[in-house]
C-alpha cells in the first residue's frame, strides 16, 4: 500500500494528472465521454438505450454537491430495480444508478479497459419496453 500511496504522491508533484486514475476520470471533456458512450451502445443494437446529457457528481468530503457534464447511457428495461440487481450480483458486478425508471451508466467512472466488460454485462439485460 505504501507503493500505491508513494507513485500517487509523485505523480501529483510532478503534475502527471493522467497517471492518477480519480483525475483521469475527472479530466475527461463532457465530448470523450459521448463518443464513448455513443460506440458502446452502438455495440448492443437490441438494448432500448439512448446517450443522453448528464451530471458526474465528483463525490463527498468538501465537494458533496459539486458536478461536472457529461454524457450517459439510459437503458429502459421492463424491470429495472431487477435489472439493476442482477448487474450489481453479477461478475464483475457492475453499479448503476436509477434515474425516471432507467438505468443510468456514466462512463465517466468506466475505465476504457473496462468497457468490453460492460457491454458484456449490458448483453444479458433484455430489451423490452417499460410497462
Amino acid at each position: 500500500i505504501y507503493q500505491v500511496l508513494e507513485n500517487t504522491l509523485r505523480n501529483l508533484l510532478l503534475e502527471r494528472w493522467d497517471l492518477v486514475p480519480a483525475l483521469a476520470m475527472l479530466r475527461q471533456s463532457a465530448d470523450q465521454i459521448r463518443q464513448r458512450a455513443r460506440a458502446l451502445v452502438a455495440r448492443l443494437p437490441a438494448l432500448r438505450a439512448e446517450v443522453v446529457a448528464g451530471q458526474s457528481v465528483t463525490g463527498g468530503g468538501a465537494t458533496p454537491e459539486q458536478s461536472i457534464p457529461t454524457w450517459v447511457i439510459a437503458v429502459d428495461c421492463a424491470n429495472v430495480v431487477e435489472a439493476e440487481r442482477r448487474l450489481r450480483a453479477g461478475d464483475p458486478p457492475v453499479v448503476a444508478r436509477i434515474e425516471d425508471g432507467r438505468l443510468i451508466f456514466d462512463l465517466r467512472t468506466v475505465f476504457s479497459a473496462e468497457e468490453e466488460e460492460l457491454t458484456s454485462a449490458l448483453s444479458i439485460l433484455k430489451s423490452e419496453p417499460r410497462p
